[in-house]
């Protein structure tokens, strides 16, 4: 395994990495073991966070990507945990990561349905010109991953991209594997948030494939 980038490494760059809105930050976040194991004393406990998104819009998410654009065949690995929704269901939230990333206008888009208890937990989209084809038959029709996430709680994931084939996993299992619906070879790794949802990150790494 060769890592692209550690965890220090998306912390330190943060300042330089490309976003659409103001509202990314770190923090400091709670004792939790979590999905990862607790962080410990002595540790990092410090979180990307995505908070104050109250604005309902199902059209655009916000994004903040990072790496370089050359990469192509990687493995994205994070732990999540949304920490409040703000529509009418509060458990309606879509955490995300975002991959092979031309800007934060366009790419494939793992997004997370904590609020779904059928199994189907996960989804593909991908992301044009900034829109989230969320009203189309693309999405509509598509199969669901095969998986359950938390709210409020830390769960893992990790997405390998090789090619024009992804195959995601959420804690440990595969979810789903998708051939992308664009042609592209290379483009960044990121993190991608829905409407009304306020989501950390934490343990973010990239590793070539």
């Amino acid at each position: 395994m060769m890592l692209l980038l550690n965890w220090k490494d998306v912390l330190d760059g943060f300042p330089r990495w490309e976003s659409n809105t103001p509202l990314w930050q770190i923090v400091d976040a709670p004792d939790d073991p979590g999905a990862g194991g607790a962080t410990g004393a002595g540790q990092d406990n410090r979180c990307i966070a995505l908070l104050g998104n109250t604005e309902e819009d199902h059209e655009h998410g916000k994004v903040l990507l990072f790496g370089e654009p050359d990469w192509s065949d990687y493995a994205l690995n994070a732990e999540i945990r949304v920490v409040r929704g703000h529509l009418p269901n509060p458990r309606q939230t879509y955490p995300g990561i975002a991959l092979r990333a031309r800007d934060v206008y366009n790419f494939e888009n793992f997004f997370f349905r904590p609020h779904n208890t059928t199994g189907h937990g996960a989804a593909l989209i991908p992301i044009a010109h900034g829109l989230q084809p969320v009203w189309t038959q693309s999405y509509h029709t598509q199969e669901f991953g095969r998986c359950t996430v938390s709210f409020d709680a830390w769960f893992s994931v990790r997405a390998e991209v090789r090619g024009r084939e992804a195959v995601l996993y959420v804690d440990g299992r595969e979810a789903m594997r998708r051939t992308l619906t664009y042609y592209v070879w290379s483009g960044r790794p990121g993190l991608d948030v829905g409407t009304c949802t306020d989501a950390l990150y934490r343990n973010v790494t990239v590793e070539a494939l």
